[in-house]
């Protein structure tokens, strides 16, 4: 199946013959254009408000203007049509009709302005064919393909980065590890034959999503056109919890806990002034997060909020030898799924109060 393209362009022609280009693209009228470059990116886990159909975000990446775009309103005999860009399975009834409370959105559109032109033939514009092109112009504009190829596969991961960021939402589009993790049946086998003899049944399982909701997408608007970066910390820990959602438990400790040092080093970094000498900032660039949790209270500049958190700090500091175990002893992760769900909500706590004692300082 081919990779799909905007709505109005014709068929792409598959055949080639180089030897015939240059007389068949010759004596052409010609027009110049302006580029861009379109692509579709298959989303997992994004589920959106109805009222969100439509949208799109916009925002500048490496001096391009970038739109990412939602799929529009789908038809009601669409809702279970797998093929479709944005399905519906959560909706309520009355009197009869059904009116949908969450979309799931299967795939978005993202379209950049280059702010380049290029004279190329006017009756390509509508359909593919590489007989219209020359092959100078075939090399150059395969060599401008690739270029900002690269500019658009960086601002979908951008976009993705504040998404999950902005909403809180770790579950959109999981990290390619966990697409990969094997969600078939397992089957009892006869060792003695090898041949198996139960299987258990299919059974179906709802999972409940998180919905973006109009301030989200909004919220995150601002974000991408501020150009603000993710925080390093908020990245490691959507990887995190999506290491947990799969199981990966020795993941999850490994990324949860590089989380809280990036944290934890940048609040310390915060309050080193500014006449401290250099072999003073590179001790302190040496300090152990351990030691630096363990006398956590003493250092929190007598903020209110800090000592409340005495709980949560402890769930840090187990994070932290955990760590400490798998990296420095080659110890297995001895975390329950259960135990791990604490710690990443004891971890976002912790970030948020971090957050908040880094604006104001």
């Amino acid at each position: 199946m081919g990779a799909p393209r905007p709505r109005g362009l014709g068929a792409p022609t598959t055949k080639f013959w180089p030897s015939k280009i240059k007389s068949f693209s010759m004596s052409k009228p010609k027009k110049t254009v302006s580029v861009g470059i379109w692509k579709r990116f298959q989303t997992y886990d994004l589920q959106i408000a109805p009222s969100l159909t439509g949208m799109a975000h916009e925002f500048d990446h490496h001096g391009c203007r970038v739109k990412i775009k939602l799929p529009g309103k789908p038809r009601q005999s669409d809702w279970r049509n797998d093929s479709s860009e944005i399905q519906c399975f959560q909706y309520r009834q009355r009197n009869g009709r059904k009116y949908p409370l969450s979309y799931l959105v299967n795939s978005v559109d993202l379209k950049i302005e280059t702010g380049e032109t290029r004279n190329i033939p006017k009756n390509s514009i509508g359909t593919v064919d590489h007989r219209l092109f020359g092959s100078r112009q075939i090399k150059s504009l395969d060599n401008f393909t690739k270029r900002y190829e690269t500019i658009v596969d960086s601002a979908f991961e951008r976009w993705l980065d504040v998404l999950r960021w902005k909403t809180g939402i770790h579950t959109i589009c999981p990290y390619q590890e966990n697409l990969q993790k094997s969600h078939g049946r397992a089957y009892l086998i006869d060792l003695s034959t090898n041949r198996y003899f139960y299987r258990p049944p299919y059974r179906l399982t709802v999972t409940m999503l998180a919905t973006v909701s109009r301030k989200d997408w909004r919220l995150v608007q601002v974000f991408l056109e501020d150009n603000i970066d993710v925080p390093i910390w908020h990245l490691y820990i959507s990887e995190a919890n999506q290491k947990r959602d799969a199981e990966d438990i020795r993941g999850f400790i490994l990324n949860i806990a590089i989380s809280i040092e990036t944290m934890v080093k940048t609040l310390i970094n915060t309050y080193i002034v500014e006449s401290a000498s250099p072999a003073f900032e590179s001790a302190v660039g040496r300090i152990n997060i351990g030691p630096i949790l363990d006398k956590w209270v003493k250092i929190n500049h007598n903020n209110k909020r800090w000592q409340s958190l005495k709980e949560e700090v402890g769930l840090v500091k187990l994070a932290i030898k955990e760590r400490n175990g798998i990296m420095h002893r080659g110890a297995r992760a001895s975390i329950s799924i259960n135990k791990a769900k604490e710690i990443a909500n004891a971890v976002s706590i912790f970030i948020e109060a971090g957050e908040d004692q880094i604006r104001k300082s």
